[in-house]
């Protein structure tokens, strides 16, 4: 569970600052993802993609709302991270027009008490990339 939301899909997207980097060249890049869900397999976790925020639709200000993961969230020995905020987890998914996608969305919005007009006054903010303009 995050954000006391039961998880509609158990995979972990990660995002993160990399612009200019050249780390996904790198073939132990791989082997890195291949360890890590051998590690998160026994949590019940997985992890497809690492992308750079440019890779993403986001907020301009996501990092600013950054927060640490909740109580309930998994926690690791040697792995610390943050959670996005329900607000940017929504920007994200909605483009994406999946229906696991839009029950998160129902159920971020009513426990958080986020409303579609705060969604809306997010949007003028929202960073598409252009592999999402078209959505």
């Amino acid at each position: 569970m995050v954000f006391e939301l039961p998880r509609f899909s158990e995979d972990v997207d990660v995002m993160c600052t990399l612009r200019g980097s050249k780390i996904f060249e790198s073939p132990d890049v791989f082997k890195a993802i291949q360890e890590t869900n051998e590690a998160l397999e026994g949590k019940g976790l997985y992890m497809t993609h690492i992308f750079d925020e440019d890779g993403l639709v986001h907020t301009n200000d996501w990092i600013s709302r950054l927060a640490p993961p909740p109580d309930t969230a998994p926690k690791f020995t040697n792995f610390k991270y943050d959670a996005v905020s329900p607000e940017d987890i929504i920007i994200s998914k909605i483009t994406r027009f999946d229906e696991k996608d839009k029950q998160d969305i129902a159920l971020l919005m009513q426990t958080n008490s986020i409303s579609k007009e705060e969604i809306n006054k997010l949007i003028p903010d929202v960073s598409v990339p252009q592999l999402w303009e078209e959505a």
